[in-house]
């Protein structure tokens, strides 16, 4: 399997790209303040804006390495307005699969 890192992909209702540090506010207002939301992550809820940000920077520098997965989930509509995130969190080369996680704010 080709590792090509995280590419933008597109459905009729969404855009999957990478997250940007300006994406923090969003993601924190989302889900990433809730823990309703959060109850099947590996993390706990930020208690602040400042956690969500190290977050993603810590992301954003993990996109050089062509086998790191994780997207920002938008809607078309409003490609800016963050409302989920996927991940690819383990990758099966012998099956050619993969299991992904993914998270989405309350009201979507």
């Amino acid at each position: 399997m080709k590792a090509i890192g995280t590419q933008i992909l597109q459905t009729e209702r969404l855009i999957l790209r990478r997250f940007v540090e300006s994406d923090a506010e969003a993601m924190f207002q989302n889900w990433a303040s809730s823990a309703e939301n959060l109850t099947y992550v590996t993390w706990d809820p930020h208690s602040n804006v400042e956690i969500t940000r190290n977050s993603i920077r810590n992301w954003v520098a993990s996109y050089t390495n062509p086998n790191y997965y994780k997207w920002a989930i938008c809607l078309k509509e409003d490609p800016k307005q963050v409302i989920g995130d996927i991940s690819i969190v383990a990758i099966d080369e012998n099956n050619s699969s993969c299991e992904i996680g993914y998270v989405l704010g309350k009201a979507y």
